[in-house]
């Protein structure tokens, strides 16, 4: 078998572990939290009931709303926090289904649709990460250990239940390999649909942009140069200037292009929610788009949440986020309803949850420092001056990933971030596999030679012995295995019960 086949059948082999032990711990009495939790339709059949019994350790926390979006629509306000991708998705293969799986309801289908969906999304995320990876040039061993650390990331938990995490690395990561495959148009598409995926997706449009920003500003100055030379001593060629300008203009609207390209899902996205909650019934449009009408269950969850439906939206007083559209009223709702905001999470009873996003933290730090440290004039000049490819290659991961850290320490509820950064931040898999392996992620020249478990082969038993932590002298080296593990043993027994593990 090849690589990529041994990877893949690791994949799903440790996916299914995964799967197996989220279905086994909900079978202990959940904690009684206070979670989102509108009214169930009844089972109406045998197999309905057991598929909703045996995955209902997969529908906790924030994968109620996906799920609940899936059937329902966007029925509740508070639903518009959730991005529509992931939802939309499985309620059409959940249709596409029904003459085959018949005998389960709607919302069985769709929560068996989305179990088996994400777990396919982690698969082939493993296949895209290989191919990423030795796009990039790195070492075999360090592509192959990169691939088996997303495969037993600490937040495997988000990846298999129904969240969004899974699509939206499947998204970014495919997104990267168009990119660097000199395939400009199906990266910007890929980008769109992570926009549309998850908010943060629209972080996403740097890694595409940010090639053609390098290249404005050196055509920029090469231009000013020249124009400078012909003004002074007139040696410049007047037609080469104005070939160069010609250019800055080309890269410009290909720049806006890209911007609006990744962008329009995600408005889309904020006029819909505008049509159905901040607009009256004189738009023709807006009729064509309602979801479903509640049932009189949906209706009362709906006065005791003291959330709006499209059905009982009061255009003189509609809500305050109405106004931040089509920028984003993601964060108005999301302070609205969850409290998130600017400093809004520093509180000393919030501190065990900072405790949680520390291990992620750190680790961004370290590598936000090696490259500074490594690569300090290419992290200075945006990239213009390089001293190898490498440094240019992961300069954007690098930025990326500060952007990411400090916004979520700033804005958001700080446990959020490690979900978030290992769905969002591949560099976080290349710098933990090259302490492992013993690489020099920023200097590939000064890679040190050092003893690799699998020399001698990539199969299944290689993969687990460089997951072992009794493979490595180094304590740091064994901490970072283990915590790994930790997360996933912790989060699927946390997360599968209501436990505060989101």
């Amino acid at each position: 078998m090849t690589v990529v086949q041994n990877l893949v059948l690791f994949a799903v082999l440790v996916k299914t572990a995964i799967c197996t032990m989220i279905a086994a711990f909900s079978l202990l009495p959940d904690h009684a939290a206070d979670a989102f939790s509108p009214p169930e339709l009844n089972c109406t059949s045998y197999w309905a009931c057991f598929v909703r019994k045996s995955l209902s350790g997969f529908l906790k926390w924030d994968s109620i709303y996906f799920h609940f979006i899936a059937v329902h629509g966007y029925v509740l306000e508070n639903t518009l926090a959730f991005f529509p991708l992931l939802p939309s998705l499985i309620h059409l293969i959940a249709r596409i289904l029904s003459p085959l799986v018949s005998f389960l309801s709607f919302d069985g289908r769709c929560l068996l649709v989305g179990v088996l969906f994400n777990f396919s999304c982690n698969v082939l995320c493993s296949m895209q990460f290989y191919r990423l990876s030795k796009l990039l040039r790195l070492s075999n061993s360090l592509s192959v250990t990169a691939v088996l650390l997303f495969i037993i990331n600490p937040a495997s938990v988000f990846f298999s239940v129904l969240y969004s995490e899974a699509l939206h690395s499947l998204l970014l990561i495919s997104a990267l390999v168009h990119l660097h495959s000199q395939r400009l148009f199906q990266a910007c598409c890929l980008i769109s649909l992570s926009a549309f995926c998850r908010s943060n997706g629209l972080v996403n449009i740097g890694f595409a942009c940010y090639p053609l920003f390098i290249n404005i500003l050196t055509l920029t100055s090469t231009f000013w140069k020249d124009a400078a030379l012909r003004v002074w001593s007139r040696k410049a060629n007047l037609h080469a200037i104005l070939m160069t300008f010609w250019r800055v203009v080309q890269k410009i609207v290909l720049l806006v292009g890209i911007i609006c390209t990744a962008y329009f899902p995600h408005a889309l996205f904020q006029f819909y929610g505008w049509l159905l909650y901040c607009c009256d019934d004189h738009y023709s449009l807006r009729s064509g788009l309602l979801p479903p009408v509640p049932s009189p269950a949906l209706s009362t969850y709906a006065l005791k949440l003291a959330v709006r439906t499209p059905f009982t939206t009061n255009v003189t007083a509609a809500p305050e986020w109405c106004g931040h559209v089509p920028l984003s009223s993601y964060n108005k709702i999301q302070s609205k309803f969850w409290n998130v905001g600017f400093l809004q999470y520093y509180k000393f009873k919030q501190i065990p949850n900072f405790l949680l996003a520390a291990p992620v933290l750190v680790i961004a730090s370290l590598i936000i420092c090696n490259f500074y440290c490594s690569a300090r004039r290419a992290f200075l000049t945006l990239g213009i001056l390089v001293d190898n490819l490498r440094q240019k290659q992961l300069l954007p991961h690098i930025y990326h990933l500060l952007f990411l850290s400090l916004y979520g320490i700033a804005n958001i509820h700080v446990q959020v971030l490690t979900r978030m950064l290992f769905s969002s931040c591949p560099i976080l898999y290349w710098y933990c596999a090259s302490i492992l392996v013993g690489d020099d992620l920023f200097s590939p020249s000064k890679d040190r030679k050092t003893r690799r478990p699998f020399s001698d082969g990539l199969s299944i038993s290689r993969f687990i012995k460089i997951l072992s932590p009794t493979s490595y002298p180094s304590a740091h080296q064994k901490v970072l295995l283990l915590y790994f593990y930790a997360y996933i043993l912790v989060g699927c027994i946390m997360h599968s019960n209501f436990l505060p593990w989101t």
